[in-house]
């Protein structure tokens, strides 16, 4: 059995592209054949994913595996392909939460509200990283769901910091550090 995960981008460092590729790894690692496949690629991950126009389909028993966080058209792709489809949502900030702030991103948030719901018909699972989001899934008609919560190297949190981050942050004031995007719901 063949397992492809497809992801709208594969950037070095996101949560969602790094998860991919340790379940990839574990697939590989459990006999299967397995690889990422992306619409958009760091460079430096050409060696650790795939472009996904080199994608071809497999078997009727290979699975496809949509990691879903905003629209894109790997949506379509997965409604048509006629192998095993799974789901796995990470989440869409609701819309609300960027009107009067950005009005592209509230079209892209409702999009991605849209999409996420016309794939409840099309796979044989829907998974979510959190209760939270599974509930979502639930309540957009997914029939079978479960939680999967994000794949994490606990290995690079035992590093050694950098040392020029070391340096900056050892100056003897509180320091703070904020992580996530610049948006009115995260309340920097």
């Amino acid at each position: 059995m063949r397992i492809d995960q497809w992801v709208p981008a594969l950037h070095r460092g996101d949560a969602i592209g790094d998860s991919a590729r340790l379940m990839r790894d574990a697939f590989r690692s459990w006999g299967h054949a397995a690889d990422v496949y992306a619409l958009e690629l760091d460079p430096d991950l050409g060696g650790d994913g795939r472009p996904f126009s080199e994608w071809r389909a497999g078997g009727p028993d290979d699975v496809v595996l949509l990691h879903y966080a905003l629209p894109s058209p790997l949506t379509q792709a997965l409604k048509t392909h006629r192998g095993r489809r799974v789901l796995l949502h990470h989440n869409i900030t609701p819309p609300q939460f960027f009107a009067g702030w950005d009005e592209e991103m509230v079209r892209i948030c409702t999009l991605g509200r849209e999409e996420l719901g016309s794939l409840a018909a099309h796979v044989e699972l829907g998974l979510a990283d959190s209760e939270f989001n599974r509930l979502d899934l639930e309540a957009l008609g997914f029939r079978r769901t479960g939680v999967l919560p994000i794949y994490l190297d606990f290995r690079r949190y035992r590093e050694p910091p950098n040392p020029v981050l070391r340096k900056l942050l050892d100056d003897g004031l509180t320091n703070l550090l904020f992580v996530g995007r610049l948006a009115p719901n995260k309340r920097p």
